[in-house]
C-alpha cells in the first residue's frame, strides 16, 4: 500500500477516540515525512472526498510550513460542508501559530549565534 493509500485509510476511520489518540498522529507522521509530494497528491483528488475525510484532513493541517498545506486550508475553507470550513480556519490559526514559533526559533538561533 502507497504511503497515499495508508494516510487515507486513516482519514477514512470514524470520528471517535482511536482516530484522535492514534490515527492522526500516524496521519501526520505521514504528511510529515514527505509533505509536497504527499499534499500534491491530496491537492489532486481533495474535491471528490467525502465530508467525513475532508474533516479529518483539515484536522491535521496547520503544524507545517509547506505553501501546498496553505494552500490547502485556504482551499478546504471554502468546503460546501460547515464541518470542514470550520476546521480549516482552526488549521489557518495553527498555521499562522506555527509559522510565528518558526520564525522566532530563527530568531533566537541567530542571538545565540551572534554571541
Amino acid at each position: 500500500m502507497s504511503q497515499f493509500e495508508e494516510f487515507i485509510k486513516r482519514l477514512d476511520h470514524a470520528d471517535d477516540d482511536y482516530w484522535a489518540d492514534v490515527l492522526s498522529d500516524e496521519a501526520r507522521k505521514i504528511i510529515d515525512s514527505a509533505p509536497e509530494v504527499l499534499l500534491s497528491a491530496v491537492l489532486e483528488h481533495y474535491q471528490a472526498w467525502p465530508e467525513n475525510r475532508l474533516e479529518h484532513l483539515a484536522y491535521l493541517l496547520g503544524e507545517g510550513v509547506s505553501e501546498l498545506e496553505e494552500q490547502l486550508i485556504l482551499l478546504l475553507q471554502q468546503s460546501k460542508y460547515e464541518s470542514v470550513v470550520s476546521r480549516a480556519k482552526e488549521a489557518a490559526i495553527e498555521l499562522e501559530t506555527t509559522r510565528k514559533g518558526c520564525r522566532a526559533n530563527k530568531h533566537a538561533a541567530v542571538l545565540d549565534k551572534s554571541r
